[in-house]
């Protein structure tokens, strides 16, 4: 692959100023993203990673903000949204955030839920000791448009008691036509 463009986006009123803040939440949250090319076919894919706030009163805020800046970049090349949302499926924020995209035309598919193999603990949340807690999985890849996936592992990889997060990173493998 080679890098097309890049860039960051903040999850707040005013996405394109540095540091700014969504009124309510307790840090800046931010989105950082890269266009890559493939070098055999030309094909492009964006890639957009990010760690969004805890704050359930922040949730709908920021689910809208991050359709509505994804949004304007989709152009039916494959987008990859990734990151800690510090929430569940069962989310406002997720919720809003499927149904925003789908609203527009270009739905998200969550990769752990379309995988044909599952690996490893459906928590990604363990608190540092290794053992999956409230509130489960929080960390998500979501893609559009639609893609065949192969697998989804949750990776528990440790050196004895220390852990490199308290959370559990993500890999899948995803096949786009």
């Amino acid at each position: 692959f080679r890098i097309v463009e890049s860039g960051a986006f903040w999850v707040s009123h005013r996405p394109q100023k540095p540091n700014s803040v969504l009124i309510g939440t307790w840090l800046p949250r931010i989105v950082n993203w890269v266009r890559l090319e493939e070098l055999k076919t030309g094909r492009r894919v964006t890639i957009f990673n990010t760690h969004l706030d805890w704050w359930f009163l922040a949730h709908r805020r920021s689910a809208k903000i991050l359709a509505r800046e994804l949004g304007r970049s989709y152009d039916g090349s494959p987008q990859i949204l990734m990151g800690d949302f510090n929430a569940t499926p069962e989310s406002a924020l997720y919720r809003v955030l499927i149904s925003e995209a789908q609203r527009t035309g270009a739905p998200f598919c969550d990769a752990w839920q379309r995988a044909a193999e599952k690996s490893g603990p459906q928590e990604t949340y363990h608190g540092g000791d290794g053992e999956g807690c409230f509130p489960g999985r929080v960390d998500h890849i979501l893609l559009r448009p639609t893609a065949k996936i192969e697998c989804a592992l949750t990776l528990g990889d440790h050196d004895g008691e220390i852990y490199p997060s308290d959370h559990f990173p993500l890999l899948t493998e995803v096949g786009w036509k």
